[in-house]
């Protein structure tokens, strides 16, 4: 019969993440006889009562990893999930190796759903500031006199028929469209305006 200190030694020590060969170097450089040591694994990997020790790791690490709105408790449910397999893998006597990789497999899943909900939000807000930055560069014109701006084009009907003049033509010729040229109210400028377009 195989002595229950020893069982519980190898026992916790098992969980702790030991490889049975680890810890029989260690018990044989202790003085305790193989044969006694090959009767405790045998006991631990063949239970008494025919089931699977209950090994409560998975469990947690599958209750941090369905934690999917909470980044880093998905990524702690990761790692004790990975470490759950890990001990199962030496230790065939334990339970919960399916949930074990539900855990590994909902944990990575959501972090890699994080990373690559992160990285869309990034680009975007990358390319919106790359774009305004390209407006605001290319965006005021000057066309004998102020300074206009693309953006306001409807306030250029709301000045005198000068900066009105100024303010269309400036912006027919930076969108390439001589129609604007028609918003002048005055005709001789807006003929002016058209002729640089050669109408």
């Amino acid at each position: 019969m195989a002595d229950p200190e020893l069982v519980k030694y190898i026992q916790n020590n098992l969980t702790k993440g030991f490889t049975r060969v680890q810890l029989t170097d260690f018990l044989v450089s202790k003085g305790y006889p193989l044969n006694d040591i090959d009767a405790v694994f045998s006991v631990i990997a063949t239970p008494s009562d025919g089931s699977a020790r209950r090994f409560n790791l998975p469990i947690i690490a599958l209750v941090f990893s369905v934690l999917f709105f909470m980044p880093f408790f998905s990524l702690i449910g990761l790692i004790l999930g990975i470490i759950s397999l890990r001990n199962i893998s030496r230790n065939p006597s334990l339970s919960g190796k399916g949930i074990a990789i539900a855990a590994v497999v909902i944990g990575g899943l959501t972090i890699t759903l994080i990373i690559l909900f992160i990285g869309l939000i990034g680009a975007s807000f990358f390319h919106g500031l790359s774009s305004a930055f390209s407006e605001q560069s290319s965006g005021t014109l000057v066309e004998q006199g102020p300074e206009f701006s693309l953006r306001n084009v409807s306030t250029c009907q709301q000045s005198d028929a000068e900066f009105q003049y100024h303010c269309y033509t400036a912006n027919a010729k930076a969108q390439g469209n001589s129609s604007i040229c028609l918003l002048i109210g005055d005709e001789t400028r807006r003929d002016s305006c058209l002729k640089q377009f050669g109408n």
